[in-house]
């Protein structure tokens, strides 16, 4: 399996042909997606993008954000933090469900993921 950041989520739905074969090269029986992922998509999405960005989540495996998770994530963003390396907040918690997951996260922007403890792979 492997986690899919928003980037890619965004760049499939805008027809990206390097994020589909990316996606191809994985089976999309074997991606998922962070329950953070879908709210930060779906809160700036066009109604008349919901249908299209729910068809492609509904073929996806949805992680939760759960306790271990949150304690993953803050964990991360502490130490990031403690040597001076910036992260978003949002980041180091998708970061956090990869770590948890024991699964890659697959984004456009490695260097986002990079600092941190999780598997990182990009297209």
């Amino acid at each position: 399996m492997v986690l899919l950041d928003e980037t890619v989520v965004v760049d499939l739905m805008a027809g990206n042909e390097d994020a589909v074969a990316a996606l191809e090269d994985i089976d999309w029986r074997d991606a998922a997606v962070s329950e953070l992922t879908v709210a930060q998509i779906r809160e700036g999405l066009p109604e008349s993008k919901q249908t299209e960005f729910d068809a492609i989540v509904e073929r996806l495996e949805v992680l939760p954000y759960d306790f271990p998770t949150g304690r993953t994530a803050v964990d991360e963003h502490k130490r990031l933090h403690g040597e001076d390396i910036p992260i978003d907040a949002v980041d180091a918690m998708i970061a956090g469900t990869a770590i948890e997951a024991d699964e890659p996260v697959l984004t456009r922007k490695p260097s986002v993921f990079e600092p941190t403890e999780a598997d990182v792979r990009t297209y």
